[in-house]
């Protein structure tokens, strides 16, 4: 009996799984290094800190985002938080968080870079901006 009731649950939890997965993910605004109009990354310093917030609108409330499920191009918010803040002074309240270069995929050539994650009832979004890539040696 227990090994049915086990196999049940490892089947739902599949089910829940590929639904999630199969969700289509909605689409945010984010800006990479938000209050600059260079948006520059040094790409050979590892220890580079790239900031980058989550746009809040009156049809986006920041505040449903799972902030521990959010991640920038492979690397994970260094305080696995994010704080909310009124980074473009709209009067909403944008998500801020903090990624270390290193910890990224980007490679010097790229340009575009792409922020996703989970909202609270597990809803996939994603957002991408362009930035600059500059070399400024090791």
């Amino acid at each position: 009996m227990k090994r049915g009731l086990l196999a049940n649950c490892a089947i739902v939890g599949l089910l829940l799984w590929v639904a999630t997965m199969a969700m289509a993910a909605i689409t945010v605004d984010i800006d990479i290094r938000p209050g600059s109009d260079a948006d520059s990354i040094n790409c050979n310093n590892p220890k580079e800190v790239i900031t980058v917030a989550i746009i809040g609108t009156s049809d986006f409330d920041v505040t449903q985002v799972d902030t521990r499920s959010v991640e920038f191009e492979g690397a994970f918010e260094m305080n696995m938080q994010g704080h909310f803040e009124d980074i473009d002074g709209d009067g909403d309240i944008d998500l801020v968080f903090r990624f270390r270069m290193g910890d990224t995929v980007l490679r010097c050539e790229d340009t575009e870079g792409k922020l996703t994650g989970l909202l609270v009832d597990g809803t996939p979004f994603e957002g991408t901006d362009a930035f600059k890539m500059v070399s400024l040696g090791p």
